[in-house]
């Protein structure tokens, strides 16, 4: 189980830093498709990141829940 310790942190710090990226390129202007191209993907990192994040925290209520339900 020491795969998992710190692993939120840094999908945390993955959500953190895909966010900030997406705010800097959302605020400014898109001036060619090379921009617009640039968004997309910093809108699909920030999704993915989010997602796995989330998707991180599921799964490890899933397995305390689990362990807890086996307990008589």
């Amino acid at each position: 189980m020491d795969f998992y310790n710190g692993f939120k942190r840094e999908l945390l710090g993955q959500v953190k830093t895909d966010t900030l990226r997406y705010k800097t390129i959302e605020q400014s202007p898109a001036e060619t498709s090379e921009d617009m191209l640039m968004f997309y993907e910093s809108m699909f990192k920030r999704h993915h990141s989010d997602w796995a994040f989330n998707e991180h925290s599921r799964v490890n209520y899933m397995l305390f829940k689990t362990a807890l339900d086996g307990v008589p």
